[in-house]
């Protein structure tokens, strides 16, 4: 699947703002449907996940340098109890790891979030050449 692919369908749930977004696959991180999100648009980001009631998993901190987007290896994640409790719950959670997370760093513009959900249900991915889907 190539990025504009993923951009469309990514427009599926987002909307306009998915233009806001960094595409993963779009910074060398071959195979990956995902986004990344500014701390000023993170937040809208999650509000159109939660009308639609889609669950945040959990979710990964990057950093952009020189054009360039990389892992911190901070992250966050939702265990089975707390997914079982609602999706309300996942929303919570994820705002306030990315509050803390940009109030630990003075909101440096560098950090990125990538809210991660089930890619494959809700933007109707798949691969026909494999039976699993790589997220990233």
């Amino acid at each position: 699947m190539n990025i504009d692919d993923v951009v469309k369908k990514g427009e599926k749930v987002f909307g306009e703002i998915i233009y806001k977004a960094f595409p993963l696959m779009n910074y060398g991180i071959e195979g990956s449907h995902e986004f990344a999100w500014k701390s000023e648009n993170v937040f809208d980001a999650i509000e159109i996940l939660q009308k639609k009631e889609i669950p945040i998993l959990g979710g990964d901190v990057c950093y952009l340098k020189n054009g360039k987007i990389d892992y911190t290896y901070d992250n966050w994640y939702l265990t089975n109890d707390e997914l079982e409790d609602g999706t309300e719950k996942t929303y919570k959670k994820t705002i306030n790891y990315i509050n803390n997370y940009i109030r630990v760093t003075k909101n440096d513009e560098k950090y990125l979030f990538v809210l991660v959900f089930d890619y494959k249900k809700y933007l109707d991915l798949h691969n026909d050449d494999e039976d699993v889907l790589y997220i990233h």
